[in-house]
C-alpha cells in the first residue's frame, strides 16, 4: 500500500507533496517528494523533486531523462556515466546550440558559443559558430584560447569554403598554403 501526504512545514513558506511505499509514517516510509520553498527574507525560491535513488522524466510512457543519485544527467540513457550524457540508441545523438533562427548578416553577425571554463569560471577556450549570411546558411567556425587576463584570442578559423586559417582571419594570396 502506498500513500500521499500533502503538507506544510512549520515555516509557512514551505509546502510539499510526499509519496510513500508503505503505510510506514515518518521519513523512512517516504520514497520521493515534490516540494516548493520560498523564503521572503532571501527572496529565493526552490522547486525540488527528490527520491532515494534517481529521478526520471517520462513522456509517452518512455523515460527521456534521468538524474542519478550522483548528480549525473542522462538524456536518452538510463545509466549516465558523465555529468551530462546524451545518447541515441539508433545513432546520431545531436546537441543543437541555436541563435533561435535569427539570421545574421555581414554587418550584424549572429553566433553561438561553446565555452570551456576553469578556475573561477574563467573561460579558457571557446569554439564559436558564426552566421553571417542572412538566411543563406553561410557561416564559419572560430577557435579561441585564453592568453591570460581573461582575454580570448582567435587561434584558428574554418571559413565557409573549408579554408583552415591558423593565426589568421582571412584568406589572401599571401596566406594560401601557408
Amino acid at each position: 500500500e502506498g500513500g500521499i501526504t500533502i503538507g506544510a512545514s512549520a515555516n509557512s513558506h514551505m509546502n510539499y507533496l510526499m509519496f510513500a511505499e508503505s503505510a510506514t509514517s515518518g521519513a523512512g516510509g517516504y520514497r520521493g517528494y515534490i516540494g516548493y520553498s520560498h523564503n521572503a527574507t532571501t527572496a529565493s525560491g526552490r522547486l525540488a523533486i527528490a527520491s532515494q535513488g534517481y529521478t526520471q522524466f517520462i513522456t509517452g510512457s518512455t523515460e527521456r531523462m534521468r538524474i542519478d543519485n550522483s548528480g549525473n544527467v542522462g538524456i536518452g540513457t538510463t545509466s549516465p556515466n558523465q555529468l551530462l550524457e546524451v545518447a541515441n540508441s539508433s545513432g546520431g545523438a545531436t546537441i543543437n546550440i541555436s541563435t533561435d533562427q535569427a539570421a545574421g548578416s555581414i554587418s550584424s553577425k549572429k553566433y553561438t558559443n561553446l565555452d570551456f571554463s576553469g578556475w573561477n569560471n574563467n573561460v579558457n577556450a571557446r569554439i564559436q559558430s558564426w552566421d553571417e549570411a542572412n538566411s543563406t546558411g553561410f557561416g564559419y567556425l572560430t577557435f579561441h584560447t585564453n592568453s591570460g587576463g581573461n582575454t580570448l584570442n582567435e587561434a584558428m578559423r574554418i571559413d565557409r569554403s573549408g579554408n583552415l586559417m591558423v593565426g589568421k582571419t582571412a584568406v589572401s594570396a599571401s596566406t594560401l598554403g601557408a
